[in-house]
């Protein structure tokens, strides 16, 4: 939509409420002065306001503070609810984690061991084998192994099983959970991927940059440069992970 008021595509913006259009009073003023800078008009049409003229524009900056009030008072009121359920040993809901399952009349998590499996295997992967999580995430796919909605493993879910603090027996939420990964490995993993962020990409020309290839996986050799240690060298992307 912005992008299209840029190019000038339309001459008014119509929305039937003002938290409709944003909910973040700064983002809503900018972009309103954005607008206005386009000659183009907003108007809310539930609450009749025109911010071509002064007064709409005094209403829209005022019931955009409310709205971003409001917003707020939501969100503790979530927080509180969601403390509330877990002082009362209740899960507050959402998606529960890969490797457990929620035993709501006996208020406890229990581990799923077929999942747990996957779990422990990945860290293995990540930590024994030295593979990065795009390279896990392929080898699980070809195991034919599946999240548990049954999509694919991507690098994405395999970060997720590997800094989730949970699998160590510490769950973010203070509720007691059974530990799949202990946590000293659990530390080694984090450490790894640390150590991977340190790694970053010379900008400058490097005599075999974008002819190496791994022997192992076949991407294709990065040029990084390790800070701490001042060491250049060529890396597989999937292993630095």
């Amino acid at each position: 939509l912005l992008a299209d008021a840029k190019q000038k595509r339309f001459d008014i913006i119509a929305v039937c409420k003002l938290d409709r259009f944003f909910r973040n009073l700064r983002l809503l003023l900018n972009h309103l002065h954005g607008l206005e800078q386009l000659g183009i008009k907003f108007i809310s049409t539930q609450e009749g306001l025109d911010t071509s003229t002064p007064y709409g524009k005094f209403a829209v900056q005022m019931m955009g503070v409310i709205a971003e009030f409001e917003r707020g008072r939501i969100g503790e009121r979530v927080r509180d609810s969601r403390r509330y359920l877990v002082s009362n040993g209740n899960w507050p809901g959402g998606k529960t984690l890969y490797g457990y399952k929620w035993l709501a009349e006996e208020k406890k998590w229990e581990v799923i061991e077929e999942e747990a499996k996957t779990v422990r295997r990945i860290y293995h992967l990540y930590l024994d084998q030295k593979k990065g999580m795009d390279t896990i995430a392929r080898i699980l796919n070809d195991d034919d192994s599946h999240t548990r909605n049954g999509n694919p493993w991507t690098t994405g879910t395999i970060r997720s099983v590997l800094i989730h603090s949970a699998y160590k027996g510490e769950h973010p939420m203070g509720i007691p959970v059974p530990v799949i990964i202990a946590e000293n490995t659990w530390q080694l993993a984090q450490q790894k991927r640390e150590n991977a962020r340190s790694l970053i990409t010379d900008p400058k020309g490097w005599l075999l940059q974008g002819m190496c290839y791994c022997g192992q996986c076949g991407h294709i050799l990065k040029c990084v440069h390790k800070r701490r240690q001042d060491q250049k060298y060529y890396a597989c992307r999937g292993r630095i992970q």
